[in-house]
């Protein structure tokens, strides 16, 4: 399975950001093959997302208003992902407002 790591920013430098993904992707790679990508607006993510491979990716969209998950069931819930043949999962961090309706 591949997994994408990705996040909406507006600074120029977001070095906190860039550590963050550097340290989630470092994490994964043991057990996935992993990719990071910062965008501009949350349309450029979705137009990255419409260009990209063949198989589209399983979105997630992550923020404050979202459910959150323990540790535990998120990793039931990637088992259960891959189990049904999940080729890529997307997580993307909002933008600081909040994914659009």
């Amino acid at each position: 399975m591949r997994v994408t790591l990705s996040a909406i920013t507006t600074r120029k430098k977001p070095r906190l950001l860039d550590e963050a993904l550097q340290e989630y992707c470092g994490r994964l790679a043991h057990y996935a093959a992993v990719e990071q990508q910062q965008f501009a607006s949350e349309s450029a993510l979705l137009t990255s997302l419409e260009k990209s491979a063949r198989t589209s990716a399983k979105l997630v969209l992550l923020d404050a208003r979202g459910s959150t998950l323990s540790s535990e069931q998120l990793a039931h819930w990637l088992g259960h992902e891959r189990d049904r043949g999940a080729q890529h999962l997307h997580f993307a961090i909002g933008p600081a407002d909040g994914w659009s309706a």
